[in-house]
């Protein structure tokens, strides 16, 4: 079976949820969570979008540093 990323980040995200409403382990939750996000943004990119990071890091006068501070 084959999957392309957005499919693989998809059901990344539905683990993730089904994980966290039937009490699943929060570090796992996060996990993958944080993988889809990871893919998603990445395909975006690839499109020549900009990604929410971009926004965020945009919304701080100091940059990428500055954002992390956060």
């Amino acid at each position: 079976m084959k999957f392309n990323k957005e499919q693989v980040a998809a059901r990344q995200l539905d683990t993730a949820i089904r994980m966290m409403f039937d009490g699943g382990d929060i570090v796992s939750v996060h996990t993958l969570a944080a993988a889809a996000a990871t893919v998603f943004r990445n395909l975006l990119e690839d499109t020549g979008e900009d990604t929410w990071t971009d926004a965020i890091i945009e919304a701080f006068p100091g940059g990428k540093k500055q954002a992390r501070q956060f």
